[in-house]
């Protein structure tokens, strides 16, 4: 597992809530160390994507759910 983003946060980006860009403006206020963000869209997504996605859950200290 890469270690690289311990302590870090990560941001998936689902597009389940209906007011994501205000949650995001605010999690921006708060200027979160190393901050990952990434948007999943399942339909487009490769196995090496999910398993990017994967190591990013597992090797961050927080994950959001936007």
């Amino acid at each position: 597992m890469n270690n690289e983003n311990n302590n870090t946060t990560l941001l998936l980006d689902t597009g389940l809530f209906n007011d994501a860009d205000t949650l995001s403006a605010a999690l921006q206020l708060l200027d979160l160390p190393a901050t990952h963000r990434r948007k999943l869209a399942p339909e487009k997504m490769t196995d090496g994507d999910w398993d990017e996605i994967l190591n990013l859950v597992l090797s961050t200290k927080r994950v959001i759910t936007l």
